[in-house]
């Protein structure tokens, strides 16, 4: 997930060069933390996709898809990084 990490990096930087706690910085902070939070559990629900029974598999690697997804469609293509 490249373009999701490049995007993450672009929006922690508008974050560390923020002075002030302003609309903008706030709004960043919120885009970068859902995105981070779906990329966690993402991982998490593959994680325990191997380890889940046969029969639970393809729900925990849907459940991994959707939140990758929605990360994805998060960042929106704004960061500009073409991964």
């Amino acid at each position: 997930h490249c373009d999701i990490d490049c995007c993450l990096s672009k929006l922690t930087n508008e974050l560390i060069d923020c002075a002030c706690d302003c609309a903008k910085c706030s709004s960043a902070l919120a885009k970068a933390q859902k995105i981070f939070l779906l990329i966690k559990s993402s991982e998490y629900a593959l994680a325990q996709a191997q380890s889940a029974q046969s029969g639970n598999i393809s729900g925990f690697i849907l459940d991994a898809h959707n939140k990758y997804m929605k990360a994805k469609e998060i960042c929106d293509n704004s960061c500009g990084c073409d991964c």
